[in-house]
């Protein structure tokens, strides 16, 4: 995605896990540091992104404080659902995200996707860390 990183998650990464899954969403937990922020916020404004709630996309513009502000964005591109965040809650951000991810690779790439056996380590990992008095080293 226009040199964005990003992990796939949610039940688009159960379908590519071969889990029975109707997605509502295309969910991403992205890089959001400061400078993938802003590559991502010209990535949505050529795609002419729009916040759901927004009706129409008439003067709307992303840019990097305002992703790097808001942690979720919950969006429409072309039709399609697409929810993009910074991190998940008791996981922790796209680092953390992306070292329990899977490697896939598929016709058209490469991908990080995270399971839900990814998820679960990743979330007892940082229980165990909080545990000790520790967090999930980067």
């Amino acid at each position: 995605m226009a040199g964005i990183g990003f992990v796939l998650v949610g039940e688009v990464a159960d379908a590519v896990h071969g889990l029975r899954a109707t997605p509502a969403a295309l969910e991403l937990v992205c890089d959001f540091t400061a400078p993938q922020a802003a590559t991502l916020a010209e990535t949505l404004n050529a795609l002419r992104a729009r916040p759901r709630a927004v009706v129409a996309r008439t003067g709307f513009l992303f840019d990097a404080s305002v992703i790097r502000a808001i942690g979720d964005l919950i969006l429409h591109i072309d039709g399609a659902s697409v929810d993009i965040a910074g991190g998940l809650p008791g996981i922790g951000d796209y680092t953390t995200a992306q070292r329990f991810a899977d490697t896939i690779s598929t016709d058209d790439g490469t991908y990080l996707v995270l399971s839900r056996d990814g998820l679960q380590r990743a979330h007892n990992t940082e229980l165990s860390a909080r545990a000790t008095g520790g967090g999930l080293a980067p």
